[in-house]
């Protein structure tokens, strides 16, 4: 379920989002939610892009590029340990 934050933006920014929510037929709040959302993924992929995706969406990626002839050893260790990192738990 969606959750409901307030935030205080610049002016610069609030003429923005009034701006685009009527250039793109979307509501003020359906923006911010948009904005918030791509964000926070562009900081996590600046600051640890292994966990931008999911383990699914990189074993998807892994399989393409291995139809494709592209050598993916140690890629799948890689994706597993994303597992291993959001729980928290070393591996052993």
């Amino acid at each position: 379920m969606a959750k409901r934050i307030t935030v205080r933006i610049p002016d610069d920014v609030c003429e923005k989002v009034y701006l685009w929510s009527g250039r793109c037929g979307v509501t003020v709040s359906q923006l911010g939610g948009m904005a918030v959302q791509a964000g926070i993924d562009s900081i996590i992929r600046a600051i640890s892009p292994v966990e931008s995706l999911t383990p699914d969406q990189w074993a998807a990626i892994i399989r393409a590029m291995e139809s494709q002839g592209v050598r993916t050893a140690g890629a799948v260790d890689t994706v597993d340990n994303v597992g291993v990192v959001e729980s928290g738990k070393g591996k052993e």
